[in-house]
């Protein structure tokens, strides 16, 4: 008990002979949410490409005509009505092994996550 006592107090008289530097914390391994906006349309309970590796899906077209397939996961659901939309999250990829009682053939596809998002 005296040992911890001890112990304790030059680790606290060490920390105030050196006040730690005011630097911004920044967590390298935590990934910065990415920006994208444009055109969307829903897919969730719609046969296509997406609908094999995410349920709650839609489009995105952005100014360029590039289509990028959205996907939330956990509780949030897909907006269902929404004309122009907002992400933020990052892109993620999802292999499908094969398997005989499924309609979706095995493969490799990369999707954009969401995390938060507005319509407007």
């Amino acid at each position: 008990m005296l040992k911890k006592m001890l112990l304790i107090g030059l680790s606290l008289t060490a920390l105030a002979c050196h006040p730690p530097k005011q630097t911004q914390q920044t967590n390298v391994n935590e990934p910065q949410a990415i920006e994208l906006e444009g055109q969307y349309r829903n897919r969730t309970g719609v046969k296509s490409k997406i609908s094999c590796y995410c349920f709650q899906a839609g489009e995105l077209v952005d100014q360029k005509g590039e289509k990028t397939y959205l996907c939330w996961e956990g509780e949030e659901e897909a907006p269902r009505s929404c004309e122009n939309i907002r992400v933020w999250g990052e892109y993620t990829s999802k292999t499908r092994e094969e398997d005989p009682n499924s309609p979706c053939p095995p493969g490799e596809m990369r999707y954009f996550s969401v995390q938060k998002y507005e319509c407007y």
